[in-house]
Formats: C-alpha cells, sequence, structure tokens
C-alpha cells in the first residue's frame, strides 16, 4: 500500500493522521509517493486523499492503477469540485470515508458505497485527574480547530454564557491564526496545542451551525472530541455533529453552558467519562486498529475479494 502525500501538504493534519502515523504502525514494505508519475506498480494499492488533481485521476485510469479515494471532508460545493471527485471515484476501487454521515451523502451524489475508517488517535493517552471547583477558582478552557470553523463564532455571546456558569474562566483559543485574527488567539502547532491541553480544565468544541454549511458540518469526522479524550480532559461541545453526538456517553453534547455547568458539579462522573472513552479508544482509535482496517481493505480489493 502507498499513500499520494504530496510535499506540500506532508504535515497537514489529513496526511499525518491518514497517512504518516498509519504507516509507521505498518511493515516497510508499505510507504507513500510525493509525485503522482510515480504511480505505476499495477501489483500495489494506492491511497490517494484529498489532495490530487484531474492530471493525477488521469494518469491511475490511463496505467490501470489500482487506487483508493480517501474522502475525509465535505468538498462538494463547488461544480469544479463536484466533477473532480466524479471523475475519481469512477474507477477507483474503493471510496473511504471517516464517518457515518459523509457516506450517506456520498452515497447520495455519487451512488457509490463508501467504507468508514475513522481518524487514529494521534495523541498519547493521560490519565484524567479529578477536580473540584470553588467558585473563587479560575477555569482554564481551551477551544482548538481550524480556523474556517473557528471564526464564525460568536465569541462575546459564549463568553456571555460562560460567565453565568462561572465567574473566573480563562479562555484560549489555538488556530492555524492569520494576521487578521484577534492579538490573544495562539497560532497552532501540534506540541502547543498538546501544552494548551494539558495545562488547561476542559476541552470546549462549539460550532458555528448554518443551513448553508449543514452538509459540511455535519460531516466531520469525531478527532476533536477524541483528541481531547485521549489527554485525559472533558470535552464540551455542541449536539451538530453526528460524529461528535456518537460519543455523548464520553463527552458533553449539546448547549455548552450546561455543559460547562455540569462538568463543574460532577467531577466524579466527569472522570468516570474520560475513562470510559479512553477504553472506547483503545477498542477503536488506536493506530493499530485503524491500521489494520486498512490492511484488510487491501487484501481484500488485490485479492479481488467482496468488500
Amino acid at each position: 500500500m502507498k499513500f499520494f502525500i504530496p510535499n506540500s501538504v506532508i504535515d497537514r493534519y489529513s496526511f499525518r493522521a491518514r497517512g504518516k502515523l498509519l504507516l509507521e504502525n505498518m511493515a516497510n514494505n508499505h510507504g507513500y509517493i510525493n509525485d503522482y508519475q510515480l504511480i505505476k506498480n499495477t501489483n500495489e494499492l494506492y491511497i490517494i486523499g484529498k489532495e490530487f488533481d484531474h492530471d493525477v485521476i488521469q494518469h491511475c485510469n490511463e496505467n490501470k492503477i489500482n487506487y483508493v479515494m480517501d474522502i475525509s471532508d465535505f468538498k462538494f460545493y463547488k461544480n469544479s469540485m463536484l466533477e473532480l471527485y466524479k471523475k475519481a471515484t469512477e474507477n477507483c476501487k474503493a471510496i473511504v470515508t471517516t464517518c457515518d454521515y459523509l457516506a450517506d451523502e456520498i452515497k447520495k451524489i455519487f451512488n457509490k458505497p463508501s467504507i468508514v475508517i475513522e481518524d487514529p488517535t494521534e495523541r498519547k493517552q493521560i490519565k484524567p485527574n479529578e477536580k473540584i471547583f470553588t467558585k473563587h477558582d479560575n477555569i482554564k478552557i481551551v477551544i482548538y480547530g481550524a480556523r474556517k470553523n473557528i471564526r464564525p463564532i460568536n465569541f462575546e455571546n459564549l463568553k456571555e454564557q460562560l460567565f453565568k456558569v462561572h465567574q473566573n474562566i480563562q479562555l484560549k483559543i489555538i488556530t492555524n491564526k492569520s494576521i487578521e485574527d484577534p492579538i490573544e488567539w495562539i497560532d497552532w502547532s501540534f506540541e502547543l496545542q498538546e501544552k494548551l491541553v494539558q495545562e488547561s480544565d476542559f476541552i470546549l468544541l462549539p460550532i458555528a451551525y448554518t443551513e448553508k454549511k449543514k452538509a459540511f458540518l455535519k460531516s466531520k469526522g469525531n478527532n476533536r472530541p477524541i483528541d481531547g479524550i485521549q489527554q485525559g480532559k472533558f470535552v464540551i461541545t455542541n449536539d451538530t455533529i453526528p460524529s461528535y453526538v456518537d460519543l455523548n456517553n464520553f463527552i458533553w453534547t449539546g448547549d455548552i453552558a450546561e455543559g460547562l455547568k455540569y462538568a463543574i458539579d460532577n467531577p466524579n462522573e466527569v472522570v468516570q467519562k474520560i475513562t470510559l472513552g479512553q477504553q472506547h479508544i483503545n477498542k477503536y482509535y488506536t493506530p493499530s486498529r485503524i491500521v489494520k482496517k486498512w490492511l484488510d481493505l487491501e487484501s481484500k480489493i488485490l485479492n479481488e475479494t467482496s468488500l
């Protein structure tokens, strides 16, 4: 199995989690290719992620390459992208995606089934600690995510709601920051996010929902709440994204302010939920578990058995 990962995107999340991290847990005969013209072996299986163009697909089709389309986001708003993905999915051996909702959307658009293979966790597991708060304590909260998802959030309204629950809140926001963003926002790095999370009490993942972005938002995988659980933190989010709601035995999904109040008032239950969540991660989201799904898919395709 070879993953097509152009050099320009090798450090982006989707290519780390759905490429480099997987390869670290595979045998040495697997790897990645950064130039589509090197995709030549008809006895190999190639994984094409979201950084590709018509030239890549034409090359694969003309050379009778076995390839899988790995679709990790809803990308089909623009006609140009829709046409590109239609071409890409016509001759691929399978479509892989991150969650059931996105699989359903792909089926509606391309009339093809998808195989759900979730993102593996890329963080070390840290045991949760029970913490009891008084009204005088400072509660440290971190929000993380892509800038395109962070920017639409009404932070003034969010802060107003949070301060009604507790008077002393320190809110930190880390994202792929632009010069246009508030000065107090923190520019993202993998290591810095981990540090901020470890220093925090809770993780907030607020979702700015609009009908226009319905398919894009609801098609998101659950890597962000999994990230928080894995690091021993309680995650508070809306009930907008189905893959997040699937984790509601381990996190809060619903009204953000109510979630914060619940977390403060129920420290023992919070630790129990995180502990159960980490057990869930160990069962379904470790790199070795996810790698097995990819290897099973490879075996079925190359041996021409039923998917």
